[in-house]
């Protein structure tokens, strides 16, 4: 049995379109970070809240909430 080696040719063709992938991802990459917004560190801001604490079993009318498009976290600790 003869074993044939691969043709040159074959390899060089494999080798050029091995580097013309890998070019082509890393550019669509590179270029997909480059349109992504960048984020931001988060800024301290300042807000006024309000809270009534009211007895069990008692009534009284509810404002009407505000609508906001701020995000933040909040953390309540209460202390007893």
């Amino acid at each position: 049995m003869v074993e044939e080696d691969i043709p040159k040719r074959v390899i060089l063709v494999l080798l050029v379109l091995t580097i013309v992938i890998s070019v082509l991802g890393t550019w669509t990459v590179l270029d997909a970070v480059s349109k992504a917004a960048p984020s931001l560190p988060p800024s301290k801001v300042e807000a006024n809240v309000k809270l009534n604490i009211l007895p069990p079993n008692t009534v009284q009318q509810q404002p009407t909430p505000q609508q906001s498009d701020a995000q933040g976290i909040v953390g309540l600790t209460i202390i007893e």
